[in-house]
């Protein structure tokens, strides 16, 4: 049987990909395995760091242990302090995934957690007609359970960089992601740079990811210095330049690909070791392309390079006219690509990643910061020093949550003032919504939460991509009737089929004092990319602070569920719009998006923050109806509530069958699955001989007429 497996892969190209797949394969295959691992581990021992080398104690002989160069590329250092994370084939960020556009890519993912289920999300991927491989647990297939595999089958599209991570509770801040590119093939831009590298920047929590959802689910997050300790401070929000929380839980460290240090737990001081930092190395006058992914749970890093301008040229898959900058701000889901010149004297230069903390407990502070070194071949160990924003010489900062920064001296330049490289005219829309993603008050509970319009999204009991929503034998509706302010419901906003629809991403604040109720969102849209037509921020004093939310909207009930245009506002059409698939809500302010529904499926849109979105500030667009959907696979897992009446329970009891009867079906099963397979590989056979001869007489042909040179087709 395997070497029927393999003579189909031989005659239609699949290549089983480490990492970067061919260019000629049709199809690129990756195995993943998920398990537990623990940061500063080998083998089962605790890792130290002392005199730049990493020491375990043998267990045998008790004495230190030096790790051999090859040991010590086994240990994933993270900030240097053991704590427990998920891998992909041992690998934190897993794997990445590279492969050229068009071609079949095939995820076979096994999960071994002991006691998870999980799924796995392509972010920034369109799925067209394979909704049901988008990878979301719950809306487009079963969570994969523990001891089970599942094999992703999806088209490579479109073009950028993009990323995969788990889709099921909070395992993406656990550390289940990697990166995913999408090259073109025969690409005329890589000749422009020398060499490219993948970056994925985010914080890394103290506690496990776990402890700190459960507090902040419960408002507790105060309390993230220990419970019930008088001798441990309160944990206050880290608040912007403009006054809007930034930081909502405590972060004591950044990573760059799994690397960086931890600070102390109540003050931003390093206690080392000095542990090594991620490196890229550059040669005088060379070009280089980076694409940064911020893979963060809640946080945003503002990136730049000590004496380099930072050459933007493509977000979220999208190219855009190139333009220059002296940083720029990447929020939770988003994706920048970036050029860099070497052309500054060679040494070794800090790629630096700052959170936006400027203030805590009205004191100012030292943003959680993590390094990355550039170094220029041939250069001496001479570090770099940050570039200084002033007045007269400011900063130009892309992508910032609010209009300015005045205490750092930012011109802050907006994504919807970026040009998307290529045109795309889409039409006025027909369909206008309004969507606040806000905290509304629970009366009953007493506690603020996340929500959209008010209402707090939770899945149905099985995936409505896979079971159409009548076969349900759970779902809450949404409405008055079903499910007041303080409940859970299904959000689902239906939209119709291949039409022009416009949204007004809105983030209202009630009081800008309250930790959980002023900050920016990171809002992604799954299966579609959007133009970013127009960002509106909110009223500033004087001193750059948030003073009120943008009078462009308002409220039409008290808790802003709710939301309107003040007057009659027509946003124009930009065919030069830039197109993305996550886009920062400023505090107090809104952005409008278009796109045309072209993907018929249910799609989630959520806050890319990662407790955010577990707490319901999520939907599900339905774009068309059921008749618009491919059908999933016969063979995709089953799932949802189960139940049984007395009847039939009764009947079983009475006559029970015996397993052979099922043992029966799937022999006859596997039958049929043997022959297609042997059908598959005949037609794959017949096929490559019926292309070997169109590719002859083609030849042939072009050879009477005096082509010397076939075109690729």
């Amino acid at each position: 049987m395997k070497y029927t497996y393999l003579l189909i892969a031989l005659l239609s190209g699949v290549v089983f990909s480490n990492e970067e797949c061919s260019e000629s394969a049709l199809e690129c295959e990756y195995y993943f395995d998920i398990e537990y691992a623990k940061s500063m581990t080998f083998q089962g021992s605790k890792v130290y760091m002392a005199n730049n080398s990493f020491m375990i104690y043998e267990k045998e002989t008790g004495n230190l242990k030096i790790l051999t160069n090859e040991e010590a590329e086994q240990v994933i250092t993270a900030d240097g302090r053991q704590k427990s994370l998920i891998t992909i084939n041992g690998r934190f960020p897993g794997p990445p995934i590279i492969v050229y556009e068009g071609q079949i890519v095939t995820v076979k993912l096994k999960n071994s957690l002991d006691s998870q289920g999980t799924s796995l999300h392509f972010h920034g991927i369109k799925q067209l007609n394979t909704a049901w491989m988008d990878g979301v647990g719950g809306v487009t297939q079963c969570p994969i359970s523990p001891g089970q595999s599942f094999t992703y089958k999806f088209l490579a599209s479109p073009v950028g960089t993009h990323w995969y991570h788990s889709h099921y509770g909070i395992q993406r801040s656990t550390g289940l992601f990697g990166p995913l590119v999408i090259k073109r093939k025969s690409d005329k831009d890589e000749k422009k740079y020398n060499k490219e590298f993948i970056i994925s920047v985010h914080e890394w929590l103290w506690n496990d990811t776990s402890d700190i959802y459960d507090m902040a689910s419960k408002e507790a997050v105060s309390f993230a210095f220990g419970y019930g300790d008088f001798n441990s401070p309160c944990f206050f929000s880290s608040k912007e330049s403009d006054g809007i929380d930034t930081v909502v839980t405590p972060i004591y460290s950044a990573l760059l690909n799994s690397r960086g240090r931890h600070y102390g737990r109540f003050n931003r001081t390093y206690p080392g070791p000095k542990l090594p930092l991620e490196e890229f190395h550059v040669e005088s006058g060379g070009v280089y392309l980076f694409r940064i992914i911020n893979t963060g749970m809640a946080v945003s890093f503002e990136i730049s390079i000590d004496d380099h301008d930072l050459m933007v040229v493509a977000t979220d898959g999208c190219d855009v006219r190139p333009k220059q900058f002296d940083s720029l701000i990447i929020h939770p889901g988003e994706r920048y690509d970036f050029y860099l010149e070497a052309i500054r004297e060679p040494g070794i230069y800090f790629l630096r990643a700052r959170t936006l903390e400027r203030f805590s407990n009205n004191k100012p502070v030292i943003p959680v910061h993590i390094e990355g070194l550039i170094k220029y071949k041939g250069s001496a160990k001479s570090f770099s020093k940050r570039k200084k924003c002033s007045r007269v010489y400011p900063c130009k900062v892309l992508n910032c949550p609010f209009a300015t920064s005045i205490i750092d001296n930012w011109i802050c330049t907006s994504i919807a003032n970026l040009e998307a490289l290529n045109e795309r005219h889409i039409p006025h829309p027909t369909v206008e919504h309004f969507l606040n993603y806000h905290f509304n008050w629970l009366k009953d509970e007493r506690v603020w939460k996340p929500t959209i319009n008010g209402l707090r999204h939770e899945n149905p009991s099985a995936p409505l991509q896979l079971f159409p929503p009548a076969e349900l034998q759970s779902m809450r509706e949404c409405g008055k009737e079903n499910c007041n302010n303080s409940c859970k419901c299904t959000n689902i906003l239906h939209l119709p089929f291949n039409k022009s629809v416009q949204l007004v991403l809105a983030t209202t604040i009630h009081n800008p004092k309250n930790v959980l109720n002023g900050n920016p969102h990171p809002i992604h849209l799954h299966g579609h990319h959007f133009q970013v037509l127009s960002i509106g921020y909110p009223k500033y004093n004087e001193q750059g602070v948030y003073f009120k939310q943008n009078p462009s909207l308002k409220c039409s009930d008290m808790q802003c569920n709710r939301l309107l245009w003040s007057f009659n506002k027509t946003i124009i059409s930009n065919p030069r719009a830039v197109e993305k698939d996550t886009v920062i809500v400023p505090a107090g302010g809104y952005v409008v998006i278009r796109f045309l529904t072209d993907n018929p499926g249910f799609w989630y849109m959520h806050c890319h923050m990662e407790f955010h979105n577990e707490e319901g500030m999520a939907m599900i667009l339905q774009v068309g109806e059921m008749s618009d959907m491919t059908e999933p696979p016969i063979d995709m897992n089953n799932c949802g509530n189960f139940e049984w009446n007395d009847e039939s329970f009764s009947n079983y009891i009475k006559n029970p069958p015996t397993l052979n009867s099922l043992l029966q079906k799937e022999e006859k099963t596997d039958k049929r699955k043997l022959i297609a397979v042997y059908v598959a590989a005949a037609l794959a056979t017949f096929s490559s001989f019926l292309a070997l001869f169109a590719l002859c007489h083609k030849r042939i042909n072009k050879q009477y007429d005096g082509y010397q040179i076939i075109p690729m087709q």
